[in-house]
Formats: C-alpha cells, sequence, structure tokens
C-alpha cells in the first residue's frame, strides 16, 4: 500500500476517529474539506453518514468549548464526573440510605439518643457533664461504665455528682412500689444519703435541722417507693441492674479526690423515656396506680451496707420530660449546702450558734403555725 493522494489528507479518511476536538482543528477541517476534488466528495457521499458524526461531533465540542469559560471548565468536567460516578447511582444512594435508616434505628433501640439528651439537659443548666464516665467497682474492682456523669461545684468547699444511669424502654412503663409501713421518717430519709467520708460528721450535723431536710433534693413529697419493676417484660431484670450499677458509681464518685476537695455529695440518678407510674395498695385492698414525673427509691441492698455502713441508698427515678425539674432541685440544694459546708470548715463554733438559732425559731413556729416571716423564714431552718 501507498500512501495517500498529496491532495488527500492522510488524517481524513473516512475511518479515522475523531480525538482533537479543538476550535483550531476544526477550522483546518472545514478548510481541507473545501480542498477535496469532486471524486473525493463523491466518495465521502457515499459514506456520508461517517462524515456526518464525525462533523457534528467536532462542531459540537467547538461550540461547547467556546462557551465554557476557563473557570467554569473545572466545575463542569468534575460535574460530569460526578455524574459517571458509581457512588451517584440511583441504587447505590438507596442502599446508602437503608442503611443509614438502619444505623439510626439501632442506635434508638440501644439508647443512645437518650443519653445524648440527657447530658445536653444538664450542661444547658451549668453543670459539668462527662459522657461514659467509668468507676472502680467496690465489689469487683473491676472498671465499669456509667452512662452520664454530672458534677456541680459552686466551691470548693461542696460539690455534688448525679452518676446517671439511661434506660431506653419506649411501650413499656416502669412501675414504683410504695406503702405506709415501708415509709421512712423525714430525718432518715435525708440523713441517710452517699456523702464522702469527710463530711459525715457535718451532713449528721445538717441533717437535723428542718431546713435541710425539705430542701428540694430531699423532699419526698407524698412518700418515697421500696422498689421497682419494668412492665410487660420477663427474664431479666433491667431494674435491679440498673439500680445495683448506679449506686455503685455513686459509693466510688463520692470519694473521688479528682472530683474536687471539700465535702462530696453523690445522688444516685436513673432516667427512663418511658412512663412512670407509682403503684400502691389501697384502703379497698385494690392496688391503685398514679402515674408521676419523679420519685424516690430507698433501696436497701448489701453493696451500701459494705462500704458506707448505711441501710439505704435513696435513688431518684425520673423520667426524661421530668429531668429538667430535678437538675432545677439540685442547684437549689447545692445554693444551701454548700454555705453550709463552708460555715462548717472555716467557723464550727458560728456554724452551732446559727443552727441553735434557727432551731429555736423552728420549734417556735411549730408552736405557732399561724405565724410567718421574721428574718430566716425563706430557709426554714
Amino acid at each position: 500500500m501507498g500512501r495517500p493522494p498529496p491532495h488527500r489528507p492522510h488524517h481524513l479518511t473516512s475511518t479515522d476517529k475523531v480525538t482533537n476536538t479543538s476550535p483550531r482543528s476544526c477550522r483546518n477541517l472545514r478548510f481541507e474539506i473545501k480542498q477535496l476534488p469532486a471524486p473525493e466528495l463523491r466518495r465521502a457521499a457515499g459514506c456520508a453518514w461517517r462524515w456526518r458524526a464525525m462533523l457534528a461531533g467536532r462542531v459540537a465540542a467547538s461550540a461547547q468549548y467556546m462557551q465554557d469559560s476557563d473557570r467554569s471548565r473545572p466545575r463542569r468536567e468534575c460535574e460530569n464526573v460526578a455524574a459517571i460516578s458509581p457512588d451517584s447511582r440511583p441504587e447505590d444512594n438507596r442502599v446508602k440510605e437503608d442503611l443509614q435508616r438502619k444505623v439510626v434505628n439501632w442506635l434508638g433501640d440501644q439508647g443512645y439518643p437518650l443519653e445524648m439528651r440527657v447530658a445536653r439537659h444538664f450542661s444547658r443548666r451549668a453543670m459539668q457533664v462527662v459522657p461514659s464516665w467509668y468507676y472502680l467497682d467496690p465489689e469487683s474492682l473491676d472498671y465499669r461504665e456509667i452512662d452520664v456523669l454530672a458534677t456541680h461545684s459552686s466551691s470548693d468547699y461542696f460539690h455534688l455528682t448525679v452518676p446517671v444511669e439511661c434506660k431506653s424502654s419506649p411501650g413499656k412503663p416502669w412501675v414504683a412500689f410504695s406503702a405506709e409501713e415501708s415509709q421512712l421518717h423525714q430525718f432518715a430519709f435525708a440523713r441517710q444519703r452517699l456523702v464522702s467520708k469527710g463530711a459525715r460528721d457535718w451532713w449528721k450535723q445538717e441533717s437535723r435541722y428542718k431546713g435541710a431536710r425539705e430542701l428540694p433534693l430531699f423532699r419526698s413529697g407524698s412518700g418515697h417507693a421500696y422498689g421497682a419493676t419494668q412492665a410487660f417484660t420477663t427474664g431479666s431484670d433491667a431494674v435491679y441492674s440498673s439500680m445495683r450499677s448506679v449506686v455503685k458509681a455513686a459509693i466510688t464518685l463520692k470519694e473521688d479526690q479528682d472530683l474536687g476537695d471539700g465535702f462530696r455529695f453523690a445522688q444516685p440518678l436513673i432516667v427512663i423515656n418511658a412512663p412512670l407510674f407509682e403503684a400502691h395498695l389501697a384502703d379497698s385492698g385494690d392496688i391503685s396506680v398514679s402515674p408521676t414525673d419523679r420519685i424516690d427509691i430507698a433501696w436497701r441492698n448489701t453493696v451500701v451496707d459494705h462500704v458506707d455502713k448505711s441501710p439505704h441508698a435513696i435513688i431518684s427515678l425520673v423520667t426524661e420530660g421530668g429531668l429538667p425539674q430535678f437538675i432545677d432541685d439540685c442547684t437549689l440544694t447545692v445554693k444551701h449546702l454548700e454555705s453550709s459546708a463552708r460555715l462548717w470548715q472555716t467557723d464550727r463554733k458560728e456554724f452551732e450558734r446559727q443552727r441553735q438559732n434557727r432551731g429555736r425559731y423552728n420549734a417556735f413556729l411549730e408552736e405557732n403555725p399561724g405565724v410567718r416571716g421574721g428574718p430566716g423564714w425563706e430557709l426554714s431552718y
């Protein structure tokens, strides 16, 4: 085979593929077509579909090239690449959405969203929050996890620590049992709290006064419960394991020096995102159930006897809806107890004098229930 005739450019054969679509190449193509003799034009007309495809491709590419600016061209190329990317195909997007939905549902079943919401409630009310806190089990000496740890420290004299166990059980209410025969005296209900070793003498004196016993965190309201269970369940007792875990965490944290010096007070808390009911036996002998957002449980367990020498551990059981009010009660209680703890650690004699004066004032109010006002009435000491 010889070379093509001089008047027929070798790169314009009907079998060539278009590889260069620049404007200059298109102008050369139009010039070279005009130079073709009549026989070559007739031969080209015989395979017109190839020439039309080649010309249409080059002209369209040239027009597109002239319209695109240097700034828009890289973006258009990226868009074209994304359009043909396998990751952007509709079936792949549906698979990803299904996987994301499954992950979200699994997280909800495991209770992680509840833990995050509880931590946010505490942090928005000026309390320090640590999610997933690890503590040393006082019995097994193994490290275990508590869902949320919230602390409130207004000074170096007093620290409130709230270990939180979160339980997600939508559709499975919790039921707390109460009875008149199991009610603790108001003094015992306030006295049997988890406080650090250095604060026991102070709290023994402070809890004797009416003002301390009626602080929001220690106010039992109509009464407290002695136990709880989860409705519509069989098998493992989630309530018992939760109470045992949160009490162990409170016992360890109240002696944790890393949380600050001064007196430390631990309040175990269980938060649920399910309805909460209080059940008690009515005078007629039938069981009565009433809804509530919060109830305190005077829980008796050997884990407290071995470590803290207290017959009960007072656990707060709160729904997610009642959590903001519980946090406000903690804040107000810390505000009052901080001044008492400061006075005990700095001036013991002044502490005793003020308590004696407040004790006389309380006795006067009890003897004269119609009298109101006077100094110290707001605190009821």
